[in-house]
């Protein structure tokens, strides 16, 4: 018998199938101007195909600078203020930590980042 394979981030987790992957994003950029979230592989800015939506589960940020919110919203264009707000959170002027979510990111939009922080956050890419 063949095990099925599990994907995902602590208690949150998906059967591994042709249409489910898992997707990590991080910043090109920080310097506190509105900037969209690059896929890992391909290095582009990652728009949520068509069909599809993304789920973030992970999000690692290590904050620089001064105390700063970070503001994540979904927009149909890159680097781009406006859109719809998924989540904020504030920091100190160091801080760092991983916090696990689950906030949903649908079709045709990208994740546009405003703050001071290197991030990295990983999620699953599945289907409606």
């Amino acid at each position: 018998m063949v095990e099925p394979v599990t994907i995902g981030v602590g208690c949150n987790k998906w059967l591994k199938d042709a249409d489910t992957r898992m997707v990590q994003l991080y910043t090109q950029d920080y310097n506190n101007n509105w900037f969209s979230l690059h896929e890992t592989t391909g290095g582009g800015d990652y728009q949520v195909p068509v069909g599809k939506k993304f789920i973030i589960l992970s999000v690692t940020a290590m904050l620089v600078g001064t105390a700063t919110v970070l503001d994540f919203t979904q927009h149909t264009v890159i680097n781009s203020a406006g859109g719809t707000q998924i989540f904020a959170f504030y920091g100190g002027d160091t801080a760092q930590g991983q916090f696990e979510c689950y906030a949903t990111v649908d079709a045709g939009n990208y994740i546009n980042v405003q703050g001071r922080s290197p991030l990295i956050l990983i999620g699953i890419e599945t289907t409606v």
